[in-house]
């Protein structure tokens, strides 16, 4: 499995949407402290183990959580 994209929005500080794309290959996220490159990371994290879980609203090739959703899961 290859991540592509990845869209993230209501999740920590990015609350407006905010997209990144992948290289095949390589990629390095380069940034300053408090920038967000763990969050990006936490957030594809999230994404998969939720999906794994089964608790993702998943619609053709987009996956959706609902707030409440993220909310219980960094309750966790």
């Amino acid at each position: 499995m290859a991540i592509e994209k990845v869209i993230i929005q209501n999740f920590k500080k990015f609350k407006n949407p905010f997209e990144i794309k992948f290289n095949e290959n390589i990629n390095l996220l380069v940034g300053d402290n408090e920038s967000g490159k763990s969050t990006i990371l936490e957030a594809i994290h999230v994404a998969l183990t939720c999906m794994l879980a089964g608790i993702l609203e998943i619609s053709y090739q987009h996956i959706y959580l609902t707030e409440r959703q993220l909310r219980s899961i960094s309750n966790l």
